[in-house]
């Protein structure tokens, strides 16, 4: 009997992730790469494609064994692809964004009666898949990767007196940068004289531009750093801040990378009020939301912790380490093994 850790990709957090998991006693990688296509571009392709995929997975696995689906995102939203699912065998499926559309909730429904146990990464996310009558899910939180012997990193001289205020990450739609740009038109001059604005990761669909015109226009000072952060990279980026900003949209329902890693490194958190990201913040007293997708309320919030001291201990961050992510899941994996016997 094997646990078997199966995605369809290898690269950035979907490497991590596994061989993080692959620590645990008894398991396997087994990767099938392959890009999925999205259903919507070509629906006969999309759903080839992980039928392959389950095709390939069943045909290297043996009954009896445990199956762990790392990313069933890109899985379930494909129509009858959970017919594809061996019967003789366990599986469990990470889920990383809980959908809010009634269409993709059924699916999600359908998909999960075929497997033993969804896994998400709040207990915000477990929440959401109750009230939508999924109730085979296990909160395991999203653990921070950085190296904790950075923390003695310091800032760059000329930012020793300011308030560090970060946006880590590339700058996608949901990330809200456009919304951070147009809040920079309402931050009182006092405030401005204080912060700095760290905004580093690889364009997308924010331009880079747009948010220097707009940081000009409102005698704002920003940093932009338009390329992908290596590991170190990102690590020193985090520790030189004392605010991680999230001006997330509301289709953003996932974790945040920025800010589990800007807990586990004692930063203050700064992100909306609500969805999962405002039900941390305030269930752990991890720093302060604004309203979601108001630019205003954005400012405003943004006024008032340059204002107030922004040094954090976090006792949340003991949930995020890699020990006990893996105890978690070697507890579901001794649970589901002894099921079979």
């Amino acid at each position: 009997m094997k646990i078997y850790l199966v995605d369809n990709a290898n690269d950035g957090h979907h490497k991590v992730y596994q061989d993080t998991l692959n620590k645990i006693n008894n398991t396997q990688i087994l990767n099938k790469i392959i890009k999925f296509t999205d259903l919507k571009e070509n629906f006969i392709k999309a759903y080839k494609e992980r039928s392959t995929f389950f095709k390939y997975v069943n045909s290297k696995t043996n009954k009896g064994d445990i199956i762990h689906l790392l990313y069933i995102d890109s899985l379930y939203k494909c129509p009858l692809i959970d017919k594809k699912l061996n019967r003789d065998k366990k599986y469990i499926g990470t889920l990383h964004w809980v959908p809010k559309d009634a269409f993709r909730q059924n699916l999600l429904k359908r998909f999960s009666k075929k497997i033993e146990l969804i896994i998400v990464h709040s207990e915000f996310l477990e929440e959401e898949l109750n009230k939508i009558g999924i109730k085979n899910v296990k909160t395991i939180e999203y653990p921070s990767f950085i190296n904790i012997n950075n923390k003695n990193i310091k800032k760059d001289k000329e930012l020793k007196d300011k308030i560090v205020i970060s946006c880590l990450g590339g700058t996608r739609k949901d990330k809200g940068l456009d919304i951070l740009s147009e809040a920079f038109k309402f931050i009182d001059s006092k405030c401005k004289e204080k912060i700095v604005f760290n905004i580093c990761g690889i364009e997308q669909d924010i331009k880079y531009d747009d948010i220097m015109m707009s940081a000009k226009e409102n005698n704002i000072n920003v940093i932009c750093k338009n390329k992908f952060l290596t590991e170190e990279e990102y690590e020193e980026e985090i520790y030189k801040t004392d605010v991680i900003l999230l001006p997330y949209r509301k289709i953003f329902t996932g974790n945040s990378g920025p800010m589990t890693d800007g807990i586990y490194a004692d930063k203050f958190i700064l992100g909306p009020n609500n969805g999962n990201l405002g039900y941390l913040i305030k269930k752990y007293n991890l720093g302060s939301t604004f309203i979601q997708e108001n630019y205003n309320d954005l400012a405003r919030e943004i006024e008032k912790i340059s204002q107030v001291e922004v040094k954090k201990t976090h006792k949340y961050k003991y949930e995020l380490s890699i020990d006990k992510f893996n105890e978690k899941y070697t507890d579901i994996y001794n649970y589901l093994e002894k099921g079979k016997n």
